[in-house]
């Protein structure tokens, strides 16, 4: 999972500055106080990596809701002069970066000596305390770091340091010149990954940069998913080619390929959705652009027939959100009036004789003509009426794509903004145990929050303290400070700042909020 985002030139945000993420993140502050630029900054890295675009405007996740507005709308106060950073950490605890490099080139289940002194090496590089198997057992975190610079001479942007790390200690650094004619790849010798092939005793924390000639690399970014060549050996570390190259692959592309893989679970719901035309024709696959105005969320209805059923119940239990609407899909065939099946029909019915002298294989037949077909509706309870989604109330419409959003996705990144828009402040309340069951349960998922909801984060704090102190509800899942990041976006002078605000675990604020705790509250009250 990604834990944390270093933004340096960034928007609103000059001074580096290293924003913590968690299972459960959410983003407090004032309207256009700068809460989307985390957000933004995780659209334009999966740009960058997916596309190697670094100067967009619509993005993959972002539909039409995202307007990047290019690379110097990105960069703090647009001066040229500037250098802009972003880094992304990883947590590597659950996972291992990609080992596929070697199985593309070489057959591992057959004995070294069959194969010749080369397999054998890389066996020896990867099997019982080769350095390949040190570097998956033994990273714990992993980071990529890019400085993105404005060339005058293209007119562009250009990625000038691709940087990678492995636990908290950069590892490797392709760099780039600004008119992107040179480009060259180092690699930091006193690594402690490099054991058993260690240079000379040097402060580990203080990287040693050693050029390594590769064949097949390019500017700014390595190519993702592909296998260093590597024409010269790594003296002290490497004297084989293959086994340096193996090793660089690992070190330099392995954590932006593990990102790349992150970020394409990435779905952005946006601050506006939209509703479905009491036609609608769902598609067929999932367009990740769509759920930036929630239609994906409906579509996905149609397609995951057990989902409706889950989201429906969460919907309607009281003692989850409580909308007092259930969902409902129905299957059905829209017949022609002119059909031989209806007019058969309507004879059977008139003649009364209950299709006793007509041939049922033909009544098949006819039937089987005409493709099955499926209505979303949404029932309130109670009084049985049933509603299309234009038909229902603008509050349950807007909600009713988070909800889908956090329980269909799976080990994935959801961004929201505004979950709570046109919501009764109940509703509200509920969402904080929908989004800790999406973050903290079985899915596994990564939820940053975009909020102005007071009532959305007390219910956070209730349920740490409720943990804390035994007496968790039934069925609700118990949370702790680690699972959860409060952040707080104001701006000081001309630089947007973000700042955590922890709590304990009685569900406390351990620190004053800045300005008083929505202390709109109590002034309204005096």
């Amino acid at each position: 999972m990604i834990t944390a985002i270093t933004l340096k030139n960034f928007k609103g945000i000059g001074d580096r500055m290293t924003i913590p993420l968690r299972p459960l993140t959410l983003l407090f502050g004032a309207n256009s106080i700068g809460k989307s630029t985390v957000v933004q900054a995780i659209h334009y890295v999966q740009e960058i990596l997916e596309r190697g675009n670094a100067n967009p405007d619509r993005t993959l996740a972002g539909g039409g809701a995202i307007d990047l507005g290019g690379f110097l709308n990105l960069l703090h106060r647009r001066d040229k002069e500037r250098k802009m950073t972003i880094r992304i950490d990883l947590d590597l605890s659950n996972t291992d970066l990609p080992l596929d490099y070697l199985a593309r080139t070489t057959d591992f289940s057959s004995n070294p000596a069959d194969q010749g002194e080369e397999t054998e090496l890389l066996q020896n590089l990867w099997y019982e305390g080769g350095v390949l198997e040190k570097i998956s057992l033994e990273s714990q975190s992993a980071w990529i770091e890019m400085e993105i610079e404005w060339s005058p001479i293209l007119e562009g942007p250009v990625i000038r340091r691709y940087e990678t790390g492995i636990n908290t200690i950069p590892i490797a650094r392709l760099s780039t010149s600004i008119d992107r004619a040179r480009y060259w790849v180092e690699i930091n010798v006193v690594h402690p990954l490099h054991s058993p092939f260690e240079p000379e005793p040097q402060d580990e924390e203080v990287p040693m940069w050693q050029r390594v000639e590769v064949e097949n690399i390019q500017p700014e970014l390595p190519k993702p998913g592909e296998m260093l060549t590597v024409k010269s050996s790594i003296p002290g570390m490497y004297e084989d080619e293959r086994g340096a190259g193996l090793y660089l692959t690992q070190a330099l592309v392995g954590p932006g390929d593990l990102l790349r893989e992150r970020l394409r679970e990435f779905r952005y719901i946006g601050p506006l959705r939209s509703t479905p035309p009491r036609n609608h024709q769902p598609s067929l696959t999932e367009r990740k652009e769509d759920w930036a105005n929630g239609i994906a969320a409906w579509d996905e209805l149609y397609r995951n027939e057990a989902l409706v059923s889950e989201v429906s119940d969460w919907m309607f239990n009281p003692e989850k959100l409580g909308t007092g609407y259930s969902l409902q899909l129905r299957r059905f065939k829209e017949i022609p009036i002119d059909s031989p099946l209806l007019n058969e029909l309507f004879v059977a019915l008139q003649n009364g004789t209950f299709f006793e002298d007509y041939d049922l294989d033909s009544f098949v037949a006819e039937r089987d003509r005409y493709e099955i077909r499926k209505r979303l509706t949404l029932v309130e309870e109670g009084r049985d009426l049933e509603f299309t989604p234009y038909d229902i109330g603008i509050g349950i419409s807007q909600v009713l794509p988070v909800a889908v959003g956090a329980l269909a996705t799976r080990s994935g990144i959801l961004a929201i903004e505004q979950p709570e828009l046109h919501l009764h402040p109940a509703v509200q309340v509920r969402l904080g145990d929908l989004f800790i069951e999406s973050a903290i349960g079985e899915r596994g998922n990564t939820l940053i929050i975009e909020t102005h909801s007071e009532h959305l984060l007390l219910r956070i704090m209730r349920r740490l303290g409720e943990t804390n102190a035994g007496r968790l509800p039934e069925g609700k899942l118990p949370i702790k400070p680690e699972h959860i990041a409060v952040l707080f976006v104001e701006r000081n002078r001309s630089q947007t700042l973000i700042r955590e605000m922890p709590l304990n675990e009685q569900g406390e604020l351990v620190k004053a909020w800045p300005g008083g705790f929505f202390e709109e509250d109590l002034e309204e009250m005096l």
